[in-house]
């Protein structure tokens, strides 16, 4: 089993752009096949006869419950997707930006 922090596994796949709130998330698995997916676990989508990334959303299924239930966030995407032309994968890493930053701001201020 693996055990890295996601800023390690960047460094790893020579990436960059990884919001510093998911810096130190420990990654304790690797997943191809968003129906194996386990929590800790990083989702790699790859294109072979199938496209990985339109199974992104499914692999964070759990999350993007609390999302995709939340009216104020599904309009949010929807309005990302069908206005601002975002492929779905962006819009929904950008919502769950915005969770991250409420969630935040309110431990924050202390009202958790």
């Amino acid at each position: 089993m693996i055990r890295h922090k996601l800023k390690d596994v960047e460094q790893m796949a020579q990436g960059s752009g990884l919001s510093v709130v998911y810096e130190d998330l420990i990654i304790q698995g690797v997943s191809i096949d968003s129906r194996t997916i386990k929590p800790g676990n990083l989702f790699v989508p790859i294109i072979r006869q199938l496209d990985g990334h339109d199974y992104v959303e499914e692999a964070l299924s759990p999350t993007l419950q609390l999302v995709g239930n939340h009216p104020v966030f599904r309009q949010l995407h929807e309005n990302n997707v069908q206005v601002k032309q975002m492929k779905k994968q962006r819009s929904v890493f950008k919502l769950l930006g915005k969770l991250a930053r409420i969630i935040i701001g309110i431990d924050q201020r202390g009202e958790a």
